[in-house]
């Protein structure tokens, strides 16, 4: 299963992002596609972090946000039930990347579950 936690799916500029496109074209290939907003962070955050770059200050209050959401708590039973998840982001490592905190989010909750970053 691919899930997409971009706020938006449909970002013009990304060849990858049209949600209808990725949906099909995965299809092909046997991959369920899902898009979660419940794991974007909020424009605020994503502010915050470009003013200052302080990555252990973004990585608190998306943690913070996560778990405000219930975001982990509300993942549907078809992607619990799942043995891979494919986390999906424009930045090129996971390093200094929402997709890796939000990984590993899930795999503390839910330990079953292999998260590989896309």
């Amino acid at each position: 299963m691919r899930i997409d936690r971009f706020s938006t799916n449909n970002f013009y500029l990304r060849i990858s992002s049209k949600a209808k496109d990725l949906a099909f074209f995965l299809g092909l290939v046997g991959i369920q596609y899902q898009h979660w907003r419940a794991f974007a962070p909020t424009k605020e955050i994503l502010a915050a972090y470009r003013a200052d770059q302080d990555f252990n200050a973004y990585a608190a209050r998306y943690a913070e946000l996560i778990e405000r959401r219930d975001a982990v708590g509300k993942l549907p039973a078809d992607v619990r039930s799942s043995h891979t998840v494919g986390l999906r982001c424009s930045e090129p490592t996971a390093d200094r990347c929402h997709r890796r905190l939000a990984a590993e989010l899930i795999s503390n909750a839910h330990p079953q579950l292999q998260v590989r970053y896309l």
